[in-house]
């Protein structure tokens, strides 16, 4: 499939898989979207890379929600610059979550369940 992208899930238990989806192709963009929602309803960390620090180390957030027709993920507690700019963006609307869309196709993401700590994010990275 021509511009496949797609989210590592990863698992002690049953191994790490990989999902992969063709935007141009509905139905796996319809799979994708399912398992994506169904991940973060039953309380797994999705973290994407947003970014790099000064010493080559990833900076990651974590997903909040996923936007199926725009196919991007939803993420907030992004990094001190990006919180900066966010609230540049947002000045003045008080009540808006500050949120920051990324497209999938180039954003590496992981999922990890919650009883590998997925509902602590401070064991898996630095802030």
């Amino acid at each position: 499939m021509h511009g496949q992208t797609g989210l590592s899930i990863l698992s002690v238990g049953e191994g790490d898989t990989r999902l992969k989806v063709d935007p141009e192709d509905p139905a796996s963009r319809e799979r994708f979207t399912k398992v994506v929602t169904d991940l973060l309803r039953k309380g797994y960390l999705i973290s994407v890379v947003t970014g790099h620090d000064e010493e080559g180390r990833e900076i990651r957030a974590r997903v909040t929600e996923f936007d199926p027709e725009a196919l991007e993920y939803l993420v907030e507690n992004t990094s001190p610059e990006e919180d900066e700019a966010l609230q540049q963006e947002l000045k003045g609307t008080r009540g808006r979550r500050r949120t920051k869309r990324l497209a999938i196709a180039n954003t590496p993401a992981d999922a990890v369940p919650p009883t590998a700590g997925g509902s602590a994010p401070e064991l898996l990275w630095d802030p």
